[in-house]
């Protein structure tokens, strides 16, 4: 509480409010205590109100943070993944290009092999009628010589 004394400047005599500006000084204090309470109880508030949504603002930082090294951390992963893939693409590639080109040479030998192969089919039915006419040309001569037997 504020007390107001005046005191005159031409006698040392304290002088009293009446007690109706007393009453009016009195309640202007309360009025003007009253207004700085609730402008500080209100700043209180909204000063609390703040702190909760900063800390809510926080929280959020927080999980999407969480959610970002998540992300990361996938990405990682699905780019390691995608390397991989890429190198087992590339080795499949080769190997397929290397199958290829001993299939072609596989088909060349087979074609080689099978082209020998009816030469010597030919070589063979004439070494057939060969042996043949030899077995014929020597039983005939045998038939003269005195019936020896051949095979």
């Amino acid at each position: 509480t504020i007390v107001l004394i005046f005191v005159s400047s031409h006698s040392k005599q304290h002088h009293h409010l009446s007690p109706a500006l007393f009453l009016l000084l009195f309640i202007s204090i309360i009025s003007i205590s009253s207004i700085f309470i609730i402008i500080i109880y209100h700043q209180q508030t909204e000063l609390n109100s703040l702190r909760q949504e900063l800390q809510i603002t926080n929280q959020h930082r927080l999980v999407m943070e969480h959610a970002q090294n998540t992300l990361r951390t996938q990405l990682h992963d699905r780019e390691a993944s995608l390397t991989r893939y890429r190198h087992t693409h590339e080795r499949m590639s080769k190997l397929n290009r290397d199958m290829s080109v001993s299939f072609s040479k596989l088909q060349q030998d087979y074609v080689s092999t099978a082209k020998e192969l009816e030469r010597l089919r030919v070589v063979e039915k004439r070494l057939v009628w060969s042996e043949r006419r030899l077995e014929d040309y020597v039983g005939g001569s045998a038939g003269d010589t005195g019936g020896a037997v051949t095979n």
